[in-house]
């Protein structure tokens, strides 16, 4: 379930403080008074930037921007860079009914239809169940790229090291390490070789901060895990330990609420 939050001092000191952005290069875009949506699954990790829209989604990973608006039930991990213009397919539609229009499931979310009826007398409609309303959560792993307009269908899943091309179409998961484009999206080729992709994704580098991590040259990918592999046996440095942001948090610094909240 989607809630609202109206923006206030308090909630927007807890960001800053939390050190989570919401404008690209500094500064703040949300305002007190402003309506956010968010839902209560949500954890937003210290170092996260949401440069667009109002919505907080349920999970995204330090070090991660999105310059498009999320929706609500998307899940983000750490180190993803998500282009302008992304969009999540929020809703399904049924396809093997006699109409998939939503006159038949969702009566109350169509003002031209609510009109009809107020217009033509029409005191009672019968709305049939649909289950598949809203589209399962989208899920975007750790350090995944995605490009300027892609387009997501719910339940998506993107694997970790993924790159998504400018306009594709999302309609089935995408490997670990895949680059995906085209509509809808298809493999272009494998971003690295399987053997070091393996590697990275055994040590799930990105649990480390950018401290210990760039000392070690990321322009050599195979040079870069055998590195850190090293440093692991040696050192074992200390995986990042960050506090996520709640819903709860939010709510506590935000009590008053909107009306209306999206779907997802």
């Amino acid at each position: 379930m989607v809630n609202t939050l109206i923006a206030t001092p308090e909630l927007l000191a807890l960001l800053r403080q939390r050190r989570i952005s919401q404008r690209f290069r500094g500064g703040e875009r949300w305002r007190v008074g402003d309506t956010l949506f968010l839902r209560e699954e949500a954890e937003l990790e210290p170092y996260c930037e949401i440069h667009d829209g109002n919505v907080i989604p349920a999970r995204m990973g330090a070090f991660s921007y999105s310059r498009s608006m999320p929706m609500p039930s998307t899940r983000i991990g750490r180190y993803c860079s998500i282009g302008d213009n992304v969009r999540y397919i929020q809703t399904q539609h049924p396809t093997d009914w006699a109409t998939s229009s939503p006159v038949s499931y969702s009566p109350s979310g169509l003002e031209s239809l609510v009109n009809y009826l107020r217009d033509t007398g029409v005191s009672k409609y019968a709305a049939y169940p649909f289950e598949h309303a809203l589209s399962e959560p989208v899920v975007i792993g750790n350090d995944v790229w995605v490009g300027d307009n892609a387009t997501f269908s719910g339940g998506v899943t993107v694997g970790d090291g993924a790159v998504v091309a400018a306009n594709a179409l999302v309609t089935r998961d995408v490997p670990p390490y895949a680059i995906v484009g085209g509509v809808p999206a298809r493999l272009i080729r494998m971003r690295l070789p399987n053997d070091v992709a393996g590697r990275l994704q055994a040590l799930q580098w990105w649990r480390f901060g950018p401290d210990v991590l760039q000392p070690l040259d990321v322009r050599d990918p195979a040079g870069f895990a055998s590195r850190l592999e090293d440093l692991i046996a040696r050192e074992a440095p200390a995986p990042l330990a960050l506090t996520p942001l709640t819903h709860a948090e939010l709510r506590a610094a935000a009590p008053q609420t909107a009306t209306n909240p999206p779907a997802g």
